[in-house]
């Protein structure tokens, strides 16, 4: 594949793989469906798709999951079906609400969107 066709791939693709994680982030998707359109998006591209292009979208991809563990998702355990945090700056955030470590060990937990609380995970009992 000559060089500009690789570039314009890569263009076009960095917009695609924002697109992909821009919606899981609005749509507050679970992991795996945002997984399953990326995969969708790399088994599309063109055969003859250079290795480094192929790299460059799977780095995209992680450096978008590193941003949704950064911003947008936080960890937390339900109790009496309120979902508590373990992030200090969320307002759910455990030990506000008198909660002591030793509570948390046998509830259900999990990642969850910081709005709206959908698990960002399918959770075990939904199998």
């Amino acid at each position: 594949m000559k060089l500009d066709r690789a570039v314009k791939i890569k263009m076009e693709g960095k917009i695609r793989v924002g697109s992909i994680y821009s919606m899981g982030r609005s749509f507050k998707m679970q992991s795996y469906d945002i997984h399953k359109r990326y995969l969708e998006f790399k088994a599309n591209l063109p055969k003859e798709t250079p290795y480094w292009v192929r790299s460059y979208f799977d780095g995209l991809a992680e450096c978008h999951t590193d941003y949704y563990y950064k911003y947008d998702l936080h960890f937390g355990y339900w109790i009496d079906n309120v979902l508590y945090s373990t992030h200090k700056d969320n307002p759910m955030y455990y030990k506000k609400h008198r909660i002591e470590p030793s509570e948390l060990f046998d509830k259900l937990s999990g990642h969850y969107w910081i709005d709206g609380n959908q698990p960002y995970f399918e959770n075990e009992e939904d199998k």
